[in-house]
């Protein structure tokens, strides 16, 4: 992390750059009366968002046990979709997510996203062998992957703000925070409906509403006739928010990218995360009722769990727009791994209320940090390309982390040396980004 740069330079010190490029003569001055088109990507990837996280994280887990009950799956064979689909969405990305850097690349992998992943849970409703799940929520649901709201959001927002980057990105990834929220409509629909009319249901609702909403999308606001932030006020006159009022930063190719320290130091950090994050969310059950906690005291710690985690990208969104997004990092993930190692003490249930809090609020940082990194450091003309080779490295640790977990706790029999190795995972993240400086400005040439 280098020092911020004076006001009339780049906040990484880099040249501007011809791509993307606009005649600013062009550009008609922002009205106060008009809504800069930005807040509308903000809502179409916070919308997209909450989709994408109940249909492929929390809906799963709502289904198994009536699924498994009726087809006669074992809960192994059930969540091996999962795996699938993040495995293969670790190959599909670097394909398919570059698109999502051209002109009209994330209307159009939005709207094939949204359409696979409605066809997807459509077809579900009439399954009756384990290998048509593995098809349908696996193979097709990883292609969906490359146009989630998450990886739409990361790639698009930073487009659109640059100045008020932190503030858009943190409302845009509330989405998939609130998508915890949506195991309530999900298992009405399920005691209601069935469990195969409920994932039709489900399929209908996110093509009504995910496929209108992709056609809003605009990769950036120079394809409209626009510059970020809308070329508005000059900002509040931190170091941050002066570094970022210039719309034409430098952004590094693929190429370029690859050919720098920072970014394999940025995959080191993507993959300690992956690994110190899933795998000890799955375990936090067991643990709980293990240390004599009730599935109801687990639920209500979720519940403050998911409410801080969201509450808490705004509030480092606001922070992101006025100090380094790397010496922010570095405290959430701290915060974070400092968590781990206190869950081993927690005792009553106003301790775990107020644990799930403080947890929710580091890992929610890292949710928008990780990406806001991304885009400071390599520019925001080239995210979808950079980006997708980041993911591989964090796909392959997430996978890694619940098995290592599992080894460490059979070995041991309780989970103390498996949450020191999750919280050396945080800490180790958090002194890699202390060595990720950003590139030199003729870094890849």
């Amino acid at each position: 992390m280098g020092s911020n740069p004076t006001p009339s330079a780049n906040r990484l010190g880099f040249e501007p750059s011809p791509s993307p490029r606009v005649d600013v003569q062009q550009i008609q001055p922002a009205r106060s009366s008009r809504v800069y088109y930005g807040w509308v990507i903000v809502g179409v990837t916070f919308v997209g968002g909450f989709f994408t996280s109940v249909g492929s994280v929390w809906a799963i887990g709502q289904f198994a046990q009536p699924m498994g009950s009726d087809l006669g799956w074992t809960r192994s064979q059930i969540f091996l979709a999962l795996t699938i689909r993040t495995l293969l969405s670790a190959v599909a990305g670097p394909l398919l997510e570059p698109f999502l850097d051209r002109r009209n690349g994330a209307r159009y992998i939005s709207l094939l996203s949204a359409a696979a992943m409605g066809v997807s849970f459509l077809g579900i409703r009439w399954v009756d062998a384990v290998w048509q799940f593995y098809l349908l929520f696996g193979v097709l649901g990883a292609l969906t992957q490359a146009g989630s709201g998450y990886v739409v959001a990361i790639t698009t927002i930073p487009k659109w703000f640059v100045r008020n980057r932190s503030r858009a990105l943190g409302v845009a990834l509330m989405g998939t925070g609130f998508g915890a929220y949506g195991v309530f409509p999900v298992q009405a629909a399920i005691s209601g409906l069935g469990w195969r009319d409920a994932w039709f249901a489900l399929g209908i609702v996110t093509l009504a509403l995910l496929v209108p909403a992709s056609l809003l999308l605009r990769t950036r606001p120079e394809d409209m006739g626009l510059l970020p932030d809308n070329a508005s006020a000059s900002g509040d006159g931190s170091p941050a928010a002066k570094a970022r009022r210039r719309p034409d930063e430098r952004s590094l190719t693929r190429g370029q990218a690859t050919r720098t320290s920072a970014f394999w130091l940025v995959m080191a950090v993507f993959a300690f995360v992956g690994f110190g994050l899933p795998g000890w969310q799955a375990n936090w059950t067991s643990f709980l009722t293990d240390r004599g906690y009730t599935a109801g005291d687990a639920s209500v710690a979720y519940l403050m769990y998911g409410t801080f985690s969201m509450l808490a990208r705004v509030a480092w969104g606001w922070l992101g727009d006025r100090f380094a997004v790397g010496h922010l990092l570095v405290a959430c993930t701290v915060l974070t791994g400092a968590c781990v190692l206190v869950m081993l003490h927690i005792s009553g249930m106003p301790a775990l209320v107020a644990y799930m809090a403080a947890t929710g609020f580091g890992v929610g940082g890292w949710v928008l940090l990780g990406p806001l990194l991304v885009a400071d450091y390599f520019g925001r003309a080239n995210l979808g390309a950079v980006g997708s080779l980041l993911r591989p490295a964090s796909t392959v640790a997430t996978a890694a982390g619940p098995v290592a977990i599992a080894l460490v706790y059979d070995a041991s029999g309780g989970y103390t040396w498996a949450w020191m190795m999750v919280a050396a995972a945080w800490f180790a993240a958090a002194a890699t980004v202390l060595l990720a400086r950003p590139p030199r400005p003729n870094a890849g040439a």
